[in-house]
């Protein structure tokens, strides 16, 4: 994972958190995507055998099921993800996938009551996550929320972000 830091000016700051493996397809994609054309030889020399059709049919399907599901699941991948800060505006999120798609969200800055960094435990282990609290909502719109940086990579974010939204104590009531 790679964390950058772009400045688009004194008064917008924006984060990107990039994801180990940036490729789309690797040689495990490539050797389960081999797997069907294999299958499709393996009938051809059961068929001129003259072996049950059946059970041909049902290997190639399990084969090309387990290809398609592979990769469908690298190309859903989220790649990158970023934070905008716009002083006196707001934040926005946004998520890239390998497949290129990205999703947007905006918070206004009149929204936040605070930016806080919290501890949690995500598929057995511990992570931090930086999150925003949205005046009258009780869940926390969190940051990154599909590629979790270190913490000290997330506690400069969160300092500038601070800094850029000018949240003051008062306000968080």
């Amino acid at each position: 994972m790679a964390v950058q830091f772009v400045s688009h000016g004194e008064d917008v700051q924006e984060y990107k958190v990039l994801a180990h493996d940036q490729r789309l397809f690797t040689e495990v994609d490539a050797f389960l995507a081999s797997l069907p054309a294999v299958a499709v030889a393996w009938q051809l020399v059961l068929y001129t055998a003259g072996s049950d059709a059946p059970v041909r049919f049902i290997l190639t399907a399990v084969l090309l099921i387990i290809a398609l599901f592979r990769l469908s699941s690298r190309y859903s991948r989220i790649k990158e993800e970023s934070l905008l800060v716009m002083r006196d505006i707001g934040v926005q999120f946004k998520t890239t996938a390998a497949s290129g798609r990205e999703t947007s969200k905006f918070i206004d800055k009149q929204s936040i009551k605070c930016v806080v960094i919290n501890e949690g435990v995500h598929n057995q282990q511990y992570i931090y996550y930086m999150a925003f609290a949205i005046k009258n909502h009780h869940k926390l719109a969190m940051a990154f929320q599909h590629i979790y940086p270190r913490l000290a990579d997330l506690l400069p974010i969160f300092h500038a972000s601070n800094s850029l939204l000018r949240v003051k104590e008062d306000e968080t009531s």
